[in-house]
């Protein structure tokens, strides 16, 4: 740890405002952005007062294109290209999907062919609501962009925060925002990925027919193959829908992200926080008293002092433990009264954890939408939608807990 130029052997009168701007002068933005507060960075203040920031070396050199934080980044783009290029392969190396037989009932009396009706069904006159493209659109790239501007917006609020408690301002934005924002991109990249590589995978092996098989199939005179061969494979892929396992993936990580940061998973979250707080400010007094009776007894049988000098000082000692915590722990245990400042505030604050944990919802609606046109469309059974609906949720679940 080295301090940075405020160690001095001699006392020194307060450092005034102008002293301290040309103490800075020298220290460029790109210099002051490799200040990172990290876990291994620490404030301390000197005889006066004055924050002095202490730093380790390696915060000092800190770069991201050295940093394991870049390797990361570029190990999730590398599974997501390779993810990429499995799934267009995959037709060819798994081709074809799993062979159903044309479902066909032959009638001997009237010697006719009739179709299954479930099968049966035409596509919508106006073509796909939620086509390809579309969908990239609004189940990756839209959440993926809005996700990453509460990052960035997050981040900052929280460094005004932090830069309003400190007299030296040298903090770098990236110790607020940067993990967020990073961890981002890898959570919808690998997410992606896997559910991407697993519906495909559903898909081929268990080739099951949509509704407008028919329509696609073209099948022959005796239902024995289709006709139509460009259309031949998709027409298999009915289970599961991959646009619901797609929209449910993406959107499902910004409501995720919007509640756990903003709403009442948040609110949770410091609730928690501060009885871990009080927990821990407990267990410190316990140990205190703990301490302080074994150096009584050590004294005592040492004989240096009196019984009656030492109990008068572990009662001074504990006394002035009692009276440091005191604040601390009424203030962490106690509720404030709902009627006092303190009790509004904190309603007001849940409430608008609650609204916005709601607001959260509207990315899910939007999944359930383009989940709904799929069968709108005919494109799939309502159990198609459902079980990839199932698999995006679960797999961006799993995911986003692996990096928030």
């Amino acid at each position: 740890m080295k301090a940075m130029e405020f160690t001095s052997p001699e006392k020194r009168a307060p450092p005034t405002d102008q002293q301290q701007q040309q103490q800075y002068s020298g220290v460029g933005d790109e210099e002051a952005d490799d200040i990172i507060t990290t876990m291994g960075s620490h404030h301390d203040e000197d005889e006066h007062g004055v924050v002095v920031l202490l730093t380790t070396r390696n915060n000092m050199n800190y770069s991201y294109l050295k940093s394991f934080d870049c390797k990361e980044l570029a190990c999730c783009l590398v599974f997501y290209v390779m993810t990429l290029a499995v799934h267009s392969t995959a037709s060819g190396i798994l081709k074809p999907p799993h062979q159903r037989p044309i479902p066909f009932q032959y009638l001997e009396n009237a010697d006719a062919y009739v179709r299954n009706l479930t099968n049966n069904e035409t596509l919508n006159d106006r073509g796909e609501t939620i086509p390809d493209y579309l969908l990239v659109i609004l189940a990756f790239l839209l959440p993926l962009a809005i996700q990453e501007t509460l990052c960035f917006l997050q981040g900052r609020r929280r460094r005004q925060q932090h830069n309003q408690q400190q007299e030296v301002q040298l903090v770098s934005a990236k110790s607020f925002y940067f993990y967020d924002m990073h961890a981002t991109i890898c959570v919808y990249l690998v997410a992606s990925a896997i559910n991407l590589i697993a519906t495909e995978f559903i898909k081929l092996y268990v080739g099951y027919l949509r509704p407008i098989f028919y329509e696609e199939c073209q099948p022959n005179e005796n239902f024995e193959f289709c006709t139509n061969e460009e259309k031949e494979d998709d027409v298999r892929k009915s289970f599961v829908s991959g646009h619901a396992s797609m929209s449910f993936c993406g959107l499902s990580l910004l409501t995720m992200y919007i509640h756990c940061r903003f709403g009442g998973g948040y609110a949770a979250k410091q609730q928690q926080k501060q009885q871990e707080q009080a927990n821990d400010a407990a267990a410190d007094d316990e140990r205190r008293r703990l301490l302080v009776a074994a150096l009584v007894q050590a004294i005592e049988e040492n004989g240096t002092t009196s019984t009656t000098s030492m109990q008068s000082l572990s009662e001074r000692i504990l006394l002035a433990e009692e009276q440091q915590h005191a604040s601390a722990l009424s203030s962490l245990l106690s509720s404030p009264s709902p009627d006092s400042k303190d009790g509004r505030a904190t309603t007001v604050a849940n409430g608008k954890a609650r609204l916005i944990s709601i607001l959260a919802l509207l990315p899910m609606a939007l999944a359930l939408f383009i989940a709904a046109s799929r069968v709108h469309d005919n494109k799939h059974f309502p159990a198609d939608v459902v079980g990839g609906a199932v698999l995006g949720a679960a797999i961006s679940h799993f995911v986003n807990g692996l990096w928030f």
